[in-house]
């Protein structure tokens, strides 16, 4: 019987976003979480780029890791940083190198996924294997999986991961999500798979 616990990659992360801007918007009701288009851009975006807007530190440049034990050995207790690779990641996919130029960008990659993979499991593991590498490509703490979420360009990464998921949907649908991780609780986010498959229950678009 196949092993489809690494299937929780997308829902675990979609509950993960939707907790966070759940929060954000108990102290702002206007708030929500961008997404970054990394298939068009190229590079980090200006947003979070920028070391300072209007003269103030950006908070979306960086921000302060503080982790002590028993959450890591050492104590980590400093600013965030990036070392972003001068071009984004191109692939060996020939089924989605669409100008047949012997790699596949990451336009042509999300493009073939969405038009052609029609199984979950496909899906999931591709998709994960693309995050896995914007995180490199990015590389410094987000390079890291204990220090990558303090990184305020984690979420907008994640978000568009999660844009993808709905575009796949609405092409796809999840309802082929297997059946026995549908009750599985997300932890520690208070969902299980079943609430977080339909983004429009959870009140995003």
């Amino acid at each position: 019987m196949p092993d489809f616990t690494a299937r929780l990659f997308l829902p675990w992360h979609r509950a993960y976003l939707y907790h966070l801007e759940q929060n954000l918007q108990d102290v702002d009701a206007d708030v929500a979480l961008p997404w970054w288009d990394w298939t068009i851009a190229g590079g980090i975006p200006n947003a979070y780029a920028a070391d300072q807007v209007n003269g103030q530190p950006n908070p979306l440049f960086s921000s302060t890791i503080n982790l002590a034990p028993p959450l890591v050995e050492t104590p980590i207790q400093r600013s965030t940083w990036r070392n972003p690779r001068p071009t984004l990641p191109v692939f060996n996919a020939p089924w989605a190198d669409a100008n047949s130029n012997g790699e596949a960008t990451l336009a042509e990659l999300v493009d073939a996924i969405l038009e052609n993979v029609r199984d979950l499991e496909t899906f999931n593991d591709l998709m994960e294997s693309i995050h896995d590498q914007i995180h490199g490509w990015i590389g410094g703490d987000m390079g890291d999986p204990t220090t990558a979420a303090f990184d305020p360009i984690f979420f907008a990464h994640h978000c568009m991961i999660d844009r993808i998921g709905y575009l796949w949907q609405i092409r796809h649908d999840w309802d082929r999500f297997p059946t026995a991780l549908l009750d599985e609780p997300l932890i520690p986010f208070g969902k299980t798979v079943r609430q977080v498959l339909n983004v429009q229950e959870l009140g995003y678009e």
